[in-house]
């Protein structure tokens, strides 16, 4: 069995390529051998990789090396065991899940197969199929439920569809704000329940006043985002498959169905 020591990620300085290094080990004193080749990863990305094996008295040692192209990373979904919700993983993340045994089911398209090194034992190659959702072992130590969203710009520009509050009219981000509907001069906090999309001449406009005070009603009511439309307004690039799972437990009553 393969067992996962460490993976790391550093970025290239060129094209937005990120090299990946992954290691799985035994145990004992090591010796060396290894080979070359390239693998296609769908989603117009291209892995470049180059495993090499080393002897750890009984046990192989794999190390996988390849470069990732492309401007953004794709990320894994990773459930519980139960189904719920955990975070967005890095393929990185999600293929060290794999190699300690610790995915206990999967959904969703496969998005990636990492081909490494023969087993110097059997002469069986290695081969770790990734997909874009998975459920792993073990009971997680926080419920999610009890967990707030983080409250950010982008997510909070997300939840209001990028959707002044004030006008009406949808921009692009640059030109939006984070509009607080009590003001800090009139103690305001900086909450889900009291911000606001708003485009930047509403929120000079209004300035530091209520929206009855400046004459300037609210167009919708701002909300807490559930568990599940916080998963999807942090993530800015998700696949349909992963989207379909997690809009079928947001409520009917959110404005991501929009």
């Amino acid at each position: 069995a393969w067992h996962a020591s460490c993976g790391n990620l550093r970025p290239l300085g060129w094209g937005g390529c990120q090299v990946f290094n992954y290691r799985f080990i035994g145990a004992g004193a090591a010796q060396s051998t290894g080979n070359a080749g390239v693998q296609t990863v769908c989603l117009g990305f291209t892995v470049y990789w180059k495993p090499s094996i080393e002897r750890l008295g009984p046990l192989p040692v794999l190390q996988v090396s390849f470069i990732m192209i492309g401007r953004s990373v794709l990320k894994v979904l990773k459930l519980s065991a139960q189904g719920l919700p955990q975070s967005w993983i890095s393929l990185e993340e999600a293929v060290l899940h794999y190699a300690a045994d610790e995915v206990r089911w999967e959904m969703g398209a496969h998005v990636a197969t990492f081909h490494g090194g023969h087993n110097a034992i059997t002469g069986k190659q290695s081969i770790i199929t990734i997909n874009s959702i998975i459920g792993t072992k073990g009971v997680p130590s926080i419920n999610p439920f009890n967990l707030k969203p983080g409250l950010t710009n982008g997510k909070l520009f997300a939840r209001d569809r990028n959707v002044c509050a004030y006008c009406g009219q949808r921009f692009d981000e640059e030109d939006l704000t984070r509009e607080h509907i009590i003001p800090f001069a009139q103690k305001g906090v900086d909450t889900w329940m009291n911000v606001v999309t708003a485009c930047r001449a509403c929120n000079h406009r209004k300035s530091s006043r209520t929206p009855e005070q400046a004459h300037m009603p609210l167009l919708y009511t701002p909300y807490v985002p559930s568990l599940w439309e916080d998963f999807i307004l942090r993530n800015r690039r998700i696949l349909t498959d992963q989207m379909e799972f997690l809009m079928a437990h947001i409520p009917k009553t959110s404005r991501l169905h929009v």
